[in-house]
This record gives C-alpha cells, structure tokens and sequence, in this order.
C-alpha cells in the first residue's frame, strides 16, 4: 500500500503544502504499516511544517490524517497543469512525464518529457531518460535502467494526451478552478492520483502593465527634467526608434501599426526620465529574428 498526509495545511485555496509531508511508498508488512502511520502523522509537526507556516501566516494548528491508499506501480508517471504555472497562459495546459513511478519526477531527480498544449497545437520537449524509479519488490524505491529504444521515445502517446486533457477538463469544470493533477499508467490503464488547485495563479486583473527603467538614459538626464523638455525628447525618441527598426528590417506599414509604441518610450515619472520597458521590448519583437536574438536582448 501507499501512505500519504491529509492535513488542514494542504490543498487550500491559497497554498498547497505541497511536499512538506512524509510519504511512504508500497508498504507491505503489515507491522510496518502500523509503523509507517506513525512516521507520517509525526512529519506533521516537523521543523519543515513550522517553518512554512511561519513564513505564511498561519497560526491554526496543524491537524493530520493518514490516507492508505493501494500502491500503483506505474509503467509511467507525471503532473499536469492546467494553466501553464510558469507563464500562467489560461489557455495552455502543460504536461510532465517520466518512466516508471512519479516519485523520480515530483523529486526532480529524473530529467522529463514535457508537452504543452494550446488547443489542437502539441509542442513536445523531449528529455534523453536513461534511468527510472521502480519498486524493488520490497518496499524501496531503486533506479533502473530504461532500455535504448525507449530513451529517446516519448513517455505518452497522442492518445494518452487527449485523456489526460480530458480529465483535466473535467476537474476543473468541477471545482471552478485549474487543478494540479499527478497521474499513472499501466498499459493503457490511466489513473488519476491526486487533484489540486493551482495556488499560484496570479488573482490580479487582466492586462499590460508597465516596467520603467532609467538605466543608460539617467546618464543623459540626471536631474529633474522639466516638462518642457520631456516634450522635446520624447518626440526625438519616437523618431529614431521609428527609423533605428526599419534598418533592422521591420516595414514601414508595422511601424505605422505600432505608432502608440513608438509614442511611448519614454516615461516622465516625478520629475526624472525613464525607459518604459514595454515599449521597448514590443519594438524589438518587431525586428526579424527576435525569437533567436531574445537573450542576448
């Protein structure tokens, strides 16, 4: 069997608790499960669990419950996002997979194929896996090679995805909210481990916000910068970036599309000039080859 925590510190709406607590994987003797129990109810109360609530405000105490659960030797495992938590893109959904059982992935021990998913449009990340989590037949978990021709080879196929996205839809047109999914396959066999909620979408409104930046430009302007010469400067700016992109190579006619960008580079901001980044960094998407040269920009 499986042992996992339950406890009023995970799964809530604004943090996950996710990790803090002991697991204990493929439990056999019966004697040691009684034991195991306690080992995971007593991780309750571990300096982890202490320093976490102190970080986040949380001052009820910690209530814990041990959930048994049959243990599923996964030929291959993963999470699923749905909302992209790293760019929090609503409409892209964001899948790991690694051979073997999930603990290698959840750990970050074992590189993973990732895939993220806008709609009909899958775009694949594939990782070199060389090695997998197993049960040992014991109750310990052991690495294992994975054989050559599977190496390289994705962990899901294309129809493996569409049931994960289908089960994600589901779930979180059943909470309301996007849900963090830990999932397992044996054969075709899919089986769904744990939901969540995603706790780490931003609950701001929607839409463009602006950086300012007076790097390089407090150079020229050091000083209070009165409004009679922000006028002026603001002009020359708009104009030679407007020609600066069209020796880059970007028409005349997106230039003229982009005319507020180009209006806009510059902020002034209680007296003193900056750089509106905004404005910057969506001239220079407009520049051939931006998608090469992002970095180094």
């Amino acid at each position: 069997v499986f042992l996992r925590s339950d406890t009023n510190m995970e799964d809530l709406k604004d943090f996950t608790g996710a990790g803090l607590n002991l697991t204990k994987f493929n439990v056999l003797d019966e004697d040691v499960i009684y034991s195991g129990i306690k080992e995971v109810w007593a991780s309750a109360f571990s300096d982890r669990i202490k320093f976490y609530k102190e970080q986040n405000n949380i001052t009820e105490p910690v209530r814990m419950a041990v959930v048994i659960q049959q243990m599923v030797n996964a030929e291959v495992s993963g999470v699923m996002f749905g909302v992209n938590p790293l760019t929090q893109n609503e409409n892209e959904m964001l899948i790991s997979a690694v051979y073997g059982l999930g603990e290698g992935l959840v750990s970050g021990d074992l590189p993973a194929d990732t895939f993220s998913i806008k709609g009909d449009d899958i775009t694949t990340v594939l990782a070199i896996k060389e090695e997998m989590l197993v049960d040992n037949g014991a109750g310990k978990l052991i690495k294992e090679s994975i054989p050559l021709h599977l190496q390289e080879k994705p962990c899901l196929n294309e129809t493996q995805l569409k049931e994960i996205v289908e089960v994600l839809d589901k779930l979180d047109e059943h909470y309301g909210h996007p849900q963090d999914i830990e999932y397992a396959y044996v054969g075709d066999q899919f089986y769904l481990l744990q939901t969540r909620s995603i706790t780490t979408i931003s609950s701001k409104e929607k839409g463009e916000y602006i950086v300012w930046d007076n790097s390089n430009i407090v150079e020229s302007y050091p000083g209070i910068t009165t409004p009679l010469t922000f006028s002026f400067i603001i002009k020359m700016y708009e104009a030679v970036y407007r020609q600066f992109v069209q020796l880059l190579g970007v028409t005349p006619n997106e230039v003229e599309q982009n005319t507020d960008v180009f209006a806009n580079t510059l902020g002034l901001v209680r007296g003193r000039v900056y750089y509106n980044l905004l404005s910057w960094y969506k001239m220079l998407a407009m520049v051939p080859g931006y998608s090469l040269n992002a970095p180094f920009m």
